[in-house]
C-alpha cells in the first residue's frame, strides 16, 4: 500500500501549489450542486410522497409525514442529486488526472 506522502510529494514537485488545488473548483461546484438538489427538493418531494400516502390510505390527511415517508423522500432526493452531479464527477476525474474515474 502506498503512503499518502508519496503522491503528495510527486504532485508538489510536478506542479507546486497549483497541483494541490487541481480539481478543487470542480469539487466545490459538485458539492454545491449536489446539496442544492438534495436539500432544495426535499420539501416538495416529501409533500408529494405524503400526498400519495394519504391517497393510498397509508397516512391520515392532517398528520405529519412519518419516518418511512421521510426516508423515501431522502433516498429520492439523494438519488436525484447523485444523477445531477455525475457529469461533474466525470469532468473532475478527468481534470485531476484520475483516469479510473473516466466516464464511458
Amino acid at each position: 500500500m502506498q503512503r499518502i506522502d508519496g503522491p503528495l510529494r510527486q504532485n508538489w514537485r510536478a506542479d507546486g501549489v497549483r497541483g494541490l488545488q487541481r480539481g478543487l473548483s470542480l469539487g466545490i461546484v459538485r458539492e454545491v450542486s449536489f446539496n442544492a438538489v438534495r436539500i432544495g427538493l426535499l420539501e416538495p418531494v416529501l409533500d408529494s410522497i405524503h400526498a400519495l400516502a394519504v391517497r393510498a390510505g397509508w397516512a391520515e390527511e392532517g398528520a405529519l409525514p412519518g419516518a418511512s415517508e421521510r426516508m423515501a423522500a431522502g433516498l429520492t432526493c439523494g438519488a436525484l442529486g447523485g444523477c445531477c452531479v455525475n457529469p461533474i464527477e466525470c469532468i473532475s476525474g478527468d481534470r485531476t488526472r484520475d483516469h479510473s474515474a473516466r466516464c464511458p
